[in-house]
């Protein structure tokens, strides 16, 4: 029976491959890859550095209670998760995954291939451009929703003079009138931007020429990016930010409070500033009652929102691709626990004849073919006369060792022929699927 896997890409795709009835295979690929291996196997002794991307024994081997165990990876390329026989969420079920397969596919344009021609099961993170191409696939389905996510821009308010620019002496952004309504002097900037999925916000957010401000786009990897921020030579920067803890005081304390203070600031790379809102925030930290620690937060965003401290764009949407059997759940957080993947199992005694008439003429057509080269391959194997030019060709078709070898290729060729009947059967069952699940419509939701 062919059963249907699934492939993801921070972005994932998904993967169709032949197994057992009872065994449900889903491939995921990603855009990037997290990890390096730890040469010293078994050290141990020393955490994992997730920012240099080092991946130890550790970590791949730690021991744990989930649905779902470590087989085998392969950093940039692959990762393979096997189903946990002794999870305590009990065995798994007709529609439950058994095999998760994590492939990195860092090419956009070639995500999607992979997910058109039937190699993944479901992408992660779908370019904007193919969304509505998708959604006209009756072969899949496009899950749309809101992400727990914000794209925000932060401006340098800490440095005196402004860096890539082609002012000198002195910094605009340090004045709250420039970062709400520009500069009617007018002066010119670069606005750095990690490349990936929110380049178009990016490019859409460096034209504010009519306020004064000329911004030339800088667009670069993600690891020059943070590296750069991080070492404060960024004078205008673009970045998402989102809240796994679904708390504004993870908002609050990350990017709104000073630098350098306790637990704080530690994505505040523009260098805003404000004791007020430190005060508020630790209040945050402290409260204890529900409606005055709602309260402090509000009060806190007020503030920082008032000096424009960031400048807010847009809340970003989560675009998921897969097959149409494929269900998974649509999180704001962003992430896909394998445990609640679906793959509806597709009957292996659908009838063929019941495909399409372009489907069943082609399957006619492709055995009549093949049939004409089996019959001609072995009416050479048959002819004596066209083997190696031997004299005494009746004594050597005789020979024992002879009819073994010519009993040996008939039965390849019958072996091929059946292999190829059993090709076109599955194309044509599934034609008879596609026209199914057409019957039954697309399934589509938003988070």
């Amino acid at each position: 029976m062919r059963i249907p896997s699934v492939a993801l890409a921070a972005t994932l795709a998904f993967v169709a491959v032949a197994a057992d009835a009872d065994a449900k295979t889903f491939r995921s690929a990603t855009i990037s890859d997290a990890a390096t291996i730890d040469p010293h196997a078994n050290n141990a002794t020393r955490p994992q550095n997730p920012r240099k991307r080092e991946e130890t024994f550790a970590a791949r081997s730690a021991n744990g209670t989930g649905p779902f165990v470590f087989r085998s990876r392969a950093p940039g390329m692959r990762t393979v998760l096997a189903r946990n026989p002794t999870w305590w969420g009990g065995a798994a079920g007709p529609t439950d995954v058994t095999e998760w397969q994590h492939a990195v596919i860092a090419s956009d344009a070639t995500r999607i291939a992979a997910l058109l021609s039937g190699e993944v099961d479901r992408v992660h993170t779908v370019p904007h451009r193919d969304v509505a191409r998708l959604q006209r696939d009756q072969r899949l389905k496009v899950l749309v929703g809101q992400e727990n996510r914000t794209m925000w821009l932060a401006m340098d308010q800490e440095r005196d003079e402004l860096g890539s620019s082609n002012i000198r002496g002195r910094n605009p952004f340090k004045d709250a009138r420039v970062r709400e309504a520009g500069c009617p002097d007018g002066f010119e900037v670069a606005l750095d931007c990690p490349a990936g999925a929110h380049d178009g916000v990016c490019q859409a957010a460096a034209m504010p020429a009519q306020i004064g401000i000329r911004v030339r786009l800088e667009v670069m990897p993600n690891s020059v990016f943070v590296l750069k921020i991080r070492e404060g030579r960024s004078s205008f920067h673009g970045l998402t930010w989102g809240v796994p803890t679904f708390d504004a005081l993870h908002t609050l304390r990350g990017i709104m409070m000073t630098r350098g203070q306790a637990g704080g600031g530690s994505w505040n790379w523009g260098g805003c500033s404000n004791p007020r809102v430190d005060a508020l925030i630790r209040g945050v930290e402290a409260a204890t009652d529900p409606a005055k620690r709602t309260a402090l937060i509000r009060a806190a965003q007020r503030v920082h929102n008032g000096e424009f401290g960031h400048i807010p764009l847009c809340h970003l949407m989560i675009p998921f691709a897969m097959k149409a059997n494929v269900t998974v759940t649509l999180r704001a957080d962003n992430l896909v626990f394998g445990r609640s993947v679906k793959v509806e199992l597709r009957s292996a005694q659908a009838d063929p004849g019941k495909a399409r008439p372009a489907e069943r003429a082609e399957a006619a057509r492709a055995r009549r073919r093949h049939a004409g080269r089996a019959r001609q391959r072995m009416d050479r194997v048959a002819d004596p006369e066209r083997r190696a030019g031997h004299a005494e060709h009746d004594a050597e078709r005789d020979h024992p060792a002879h009819r073994a070898t010519r009993g040996g290729e008939r039965e390849q060729c019958r072996g091929e022929h059946r292999q190829l009947l059993d090709r076109v059967g599955d194309r044509a069952l599934r034609a008879d699927e596609r026209a199914a699940v057409a019957a039954r419509g697309r399934v589509e939701g938003a988070g």
